[in-house]
């Protein structure tokens, strides 16, 4: 299943601020619902993994993610994650493109605007797009309130 779902927030900070949030992956992992960062290799990659419970169904994905393109002057990242489900790697993946556009709204207020590209096989992509955009839409939403409660100290 391929979908494509797109959200923005706006957050009380500046966008230089809210730019080097997004680009510190340890913040953003602690925002995420239920994502953990495990380790950051050399080479720029990050490992983890991240439960998603839909419904009566609960996955954990082990994940690699790695930032495709990083724009200061346009402050737009582009980070690519890969998975599979830790004890059924054949049947279950996920592929994950966010790209990530900070634009200042204010002088201290950010709108953070963020495409998701999502592709995903295996039980999580039989609840169907609706049910996978709700749910992006919910943990969209716990994150920007998390990322607010950083940034707006």
């Amino acid at each position: 299943m391929h979908t494509l779902i797109n959200q923005s927030f706006d957050i009380n900070a500046s966008v230089e601020r809210a730019w080097a949030f997004l680009l510190d992956a340890e913040q953003v992992a602690a925002c995420m619902p239920g994502a953990v960062l495990e380790s950051s290799e050399p080479d720029g990659t990050l490992r983890g993994h991240i439960a998603v419970k839909l419904g009566f169904v609960s996955l954990r994905y082990d994940v690699a993610a790695s930032f495709e393109t990083i724009d200061g002057d346009s402050h737009t990242a582009t980070l690519v994650a890969t998975g599979a489900q830790a004890n059924a790697p054949e049947l279950e993946s996920v592929r994950v493109q966010i790209t990530s556009h900070c634009m200042a709204s204010s002088t201290t207020s950010t709108t953070i605007r963020v495409e998701i590209e999502l592709e995903l096989e295996g039980r999580l992509a039989e609840f169907g797009k609706p049910m996978i955009r709700s749910v992006s839409k919910q943990l969209t939403k716990r994150f920007a309130e998390a990322a607010s409660q950083r940034l707006e100290v």
